[in-house]
């Protein structure tokens, strides 16, 4: 996913694919006198995909001790957006480098960039990229390239974030004796943008040291809800974030203790002046937004509806009519998003009273990239949300769809993709009329050099999901695309997007066994990656491995895995038998 879903501060702002930990058998099991790579040739091509689970984690350990590069990593978090701030003090500059994080009520100032840029949808679960997308960072890297050649503004700030998190999920409340004196300077710091950081830090450990955080809790939940007041909207925006972080934990103790606080001061927040806060506001109410979104549903569609009327006049009538400043429409696009993603179920409703899958229609074509990526975005979390309203558009929607596969807008193509996954697993066995619109692109894509590790990742789960629910559609090319499929998975954590996207190969190597068979060590260690399979799951692992070691012989298998790195071979021995 993060899962999702680039960085967009006005809603859950993302640190965009943290953990880059990313990982021949040649033609043969079938004979020992068959054709096979030389072992020093087949380890060396392991050794250069695979990246050594025991290595990695000491690397990660020597890192973490190390109280001095822990400062540095949160202190990073601050300087890259202080940096950035100094650079555009002048409010002449262009509206890209303007001084975001000073902008506190800014409803009469047009958008930014940096205020509407939509997010990337992934699994929030494979990085922090979707997560963070819906609260974190809004400064930009003040890059002047196109935001559409670029995966995101990856700027020191969120490697430092995105390496944190990594370390959470690793050492969990290990990690914590190092960290929380720091924390707590930042925290409490009276500069805001040092204070600021320290939210972020905070959001982005929740998840690995949920744990080792409960006893601070009633101290750290008063600070952060009297921060969705402060002066900074940056500030309001990263608190509503980090608070949905912690969400569970507080839902959990008596109401009058913090849900009623937190409510009063989130729906204060419904006012915000401020574009960024109301969508990170919907995304930490969730189902508790409810009664309060139908003015904000009917808003949005309101200003997607007038933006488009005014856009067609303008191209029929250039010389009557202005060009209509499509940067709201882009935000009233992801705080709908926000709200399908937040009230899940709930938002059917809210689809069925307005026009919104025919205005999505028209936004999915629009000449603006930034508008058909916010589109694509909530075409996902729609088919998520509601999919009955969603199923009856199919139709027209996967052309465009297909013909958005198209890498040279990165941000674009990664949406589309995710949106095509979601649909899959909604349409089961009924998207096989439309595999043949996406695959070939889909295909083309995880094969291209220098793709972006968040568009590969994306990329194989759509492509696994339509295997999984069209296995005889995809599976003639499975020998095409099984090799980077395995690299671009491999280094996930294990998830539910992850989970149906092996499904899937596992299906069509079933239904297409050659086609695996030259890559078949790739296989194994993508196998090897996953910590936890579901028991189903791993039995189609187990079937598949003992399959294969039957069909060579035993003679051959052992010369075959005698190629395997140490720990991928043990791993294979200890989870599977083989």
């Amino acid at each position: 996913m993060a899962s999702r879903r680039d960085t967009m501060m006005s809603r859950r702002d993302t640190m965009m694919s943290h953990c880059d930990m990313m990982m021949s058998c040649r033609n043969t099991m079938t004979s020992r006198h068959d054709t096979m790579m030389s072992r020093r040739d087949m380890t060396m091509s392991c050794r250069n995909t695979m990246t050594s689970c025991h290595d990695t984690m000491m690397l990660c350990r020597d890192t973490m001790m190390s109280r001095c590069d822990m400062t540095m990593s949160c202190r990073n978090m601050m300087t890259s957006r202080r940096d950035t701030m100094t650079s555009r003090r002048d409010m002449t500059t262009s509206r890209r480098d303007a001084p975001q994080g000073d902008v506190e009520e800014d409803e009469a100032v047009p958008d930014s960039e940096q205020d509407i840029k939509p997010r990337f949808h992934k699994s929030r679960t494979v990085t922090l990229a979707h997560e963070e997308q819906r609260g974190g960072d809004g400064d930009g890297d003040g890059d002047d390239e196109d935001d559409d050649e670029t995966l995101s503004d990856w700027n020191l700030r969120k490697c430092s974030a995105a390496a944190l998190d990594v370390l959470a999920n690793v050492f969990r409340e290990e990690l914590l004796p190092h960290l929380l004196p720091l924390l707590k300077e930042l925290l409490f710091h009276l500069e805001w943008v040092v204070k600021e950081s320290g939210i972020l830090v905070l959001g982005a450990i929740a998840e690995g040291c949920m744990q080792g955080m409960v006893p601070y809790l009633p101290e750290l939940v008063p600070h952060l809800i009297r921060c969705l007041a402060d002066r900074k909207a940056l500030v309001r925006s990263i608190a509503c974030w980090t608070l949905s972080r912690y969400a569970h934990w507080v839902v959990a103790q008596p109401p009058e203790l913090y849900l009623k606080p937190l409510m009063t001061e989130l729906l204060q927040r419904i006012l915000d002046s401020n574009k960024r806060c109301l969508s990170s506001v919907a995304t930490a109410l969730q189902s508790g937004f409810l009664p309060y979104c139908e003015p904000v549903y009917q808003r949005c569609v309101t200003l997607v509806q007038k933006t488009l009327a005014q856009a067609m006049m303008y191209n029929q009538h250039p010389e009557q009519y202005e060009a209509p400043d499509k940067d709201f429409m882009i935000v009233a696009l992801d705080l709908l998003s926000g709200l399908a993603e937040g009230l899940g179920g709930h938002v059917e409703q809210l689809v069925a009273r307005s026009n919104i899958m025919t205005l999505l229609f028209q936004c999915m074509q629009d000449t603006m990239p930034e508008v058909r990526q916010s589109s694509f975005a909530l075409l996902g979390d729609l088919t998520k949300a509601c999919f009955v309203h969603v199923k009856p558009c199919i139709a027209e929607f996967m052309p465009i769809l297909g013909t958005n596969l198209n890498p040279e807008f990165i941000s674009v193509c990664n949406n589309a993709t995710w949106a095509i996954g979601e649909i899959c697993m909604q349409m089961g066995a009924e998207m096989q009329p439309y595999v043949q619109m996406v695959l070939t692109n889909l295909v083309e894509i995880i094969n291209r050099p220098n793709t972006p590790k968040t568009l590969l990742e994306n990329t194989a789960i759509t492509i696994g999901r339509l295997g999984f629910v069209c296995p005889q559609e995809v599976a003639p090319m499975l020998q095409q695309f099984i090799r980077p499929w395995c690299t671009s998975l491999r280094n996930i954590r294990d998830n539910e997007e992850k989970d149906s996207a092996f499904r899937g190969i596992c299906v069509m190597i079933g239904v297409n066994p050659g086609g695996v068979v030259q890559d078949f060590i790739f296989f194994c260690d993508a196998v090897a990656s996953w910590v936890s399979p579901k028991d189903d799951l791993r039995d189609m692992f187990y079937k598949i491995l003992h399959g294969f070691k039957a069909q060579v012989g035993e003679e051959n298998w052992q010369q075959f895995s005698e190629q395997f790195p140490p720990l991928l071979k043990e791993r294979l021995a200890a989870f599977y038998g083989v």
